[in-house]
């Protein structure tokens, strides 16, 4: 089949796409109408490198232990599944006394299926997004979220300055062991220079210790936190779902595919003869001729303004087709006839 056939068979059974596409695009729309709207809140959080921690045991051989307790900053990558973690959104839970349909607790996952967080690209920003039916709840949600992640950074640089400050304590007490050693006096096989040497450095040693003792008791009870909320939700105005221009226009576009795939499926399930190609194709012989078709409600209509049926039949036009097929049968027959 070539384009033209196609577009014949879309012309022939545009009645079909018409009633799909009109009932198909009024069902979204009305589908679009009828469903809740979903408004959706914003809340903005500064992700800070972590400071004053890591610097309290500068300058400390303290291993790798040290090295877990004095790490500067996490990926906003790990901060943003922080966020989704069950002990957060269990506080937000139960905080903003969330519940289900059912009045009973909302669970972590149904919250969580609220929630979308990204990470603002070229930046040190985390924006969490949180959807509800109603506007100022969506807002509120995504507000509790940001304060209970900023307290659980408050909480992690006070159990860092309160790791510190315990190591900082014990090598005080190495330290101050060393110092009274040196006081009693050299050792065996140790001269007084060295002695005095040795001192020296137990004695900067337990200075330095003693004002980063004092830092790390500052830092344990001081509540800063490595992340700030810089812009807090605000209860939207419009809704982001559904998009009925949008959900209009993809019906619309569907209902045309569907109806044409139907249309060309009836064609194909079709199998009556509508023209003499098809008689052709069918029998696999030539068409010798055809005769006219009236259409019966012409017919009946004129005979009955007349009085007799056959008055307005165009007679001249029927003789002329039953010639013209009498005549290819006798030169087809003509032609078949054995030769003497």
């Amino acid at each position: 089949m070539e384009l033209n056939d196609y577009l014949a068979i879309i012309f022939k059974r545009r009645w079909v796409i018409i009633e799909c596409f009109l009932i198909m695009t009024i069902t979204v729309i009305i589908g679009s109408f009828i469903q809740r709207p979903i408004y959706e809140s914003s809340v903005k959080i500064l992700i800070e490198q972590k400071v004053g921690n890591s610097s309290l045991l500068s300058g400390l051989a303290a291993g790798d232990a040290l090295t877990a307790i004095s790490r500067t900053g996490s990926p906003l990558e790990t901060q943003m599944e922080i966020i989704k973690t069950v002990p957060i959104l269990d506080t937000v839970i139960e905080r903003m006394n969330l519940t289900d349909k059912k009045g009973r607790a909302l669970k972590a996952a149904a919250l969580l299926s609220q929630i979308n967080i990204e990470a603002l690209r070229m930046t040190d920003i985390i924006q969490v997004n949180v959807q509800s039916t109603d506007p100022n709840k969506s807002a509120a949600i995504a507000n509790a979220l940001g304060d209970v992640f900023v307290e659980a950074s408050q909480q992690s640089n006070q159990r860092e300055a309160e790791m510190a400050r315990k190591f900082i304590e014990e090598q005080l007490k190495e330290v101050k062991k060393e110092l009274s050693g040196a006081e009693v006096g050299p050792g065996k096989g140790v001269n007084i220079l060295q002695s005095k040497r040795m001192a020296t450095v137990s004695e900067n040693t337990y200075i330095m210790l003693l004002q980063k003792l004092e830092d790390a008791r500052i830092a344990e009870a001081v509540k800063i936190g490595y992340a700030r909320i810089i812009e807090p939700a605000t209860p939207p105005t419009s809704p982001v779902k559904p998009k009925k221009a949008r959900n209009a226009m993809m019906g619309a576009f569907f209902s045309i595919i569907v109806g044409t795939a139907l249309a060309l499926l009836f064609e194909y399930l079709d199998d009556s003869i509508k023209s003499a190609e098809d008689v052709k194709n069918l029998l696999n012989m030539p068409v010798l001729g055809m005769i006219p078709h009236f259409e019966e409600e012409e017919t009946t209509r004129r005979s009955r303004s007349r009085g007799n049926w056959w008055a307005d039949i165009p007679i001249d036009r029927w003789k002329k087709e039953l010639i013209d097929l009498k005549d290819k049968l006798y030169r087809k027959v003509k032609k078949d006839e054995p030769k003497a």
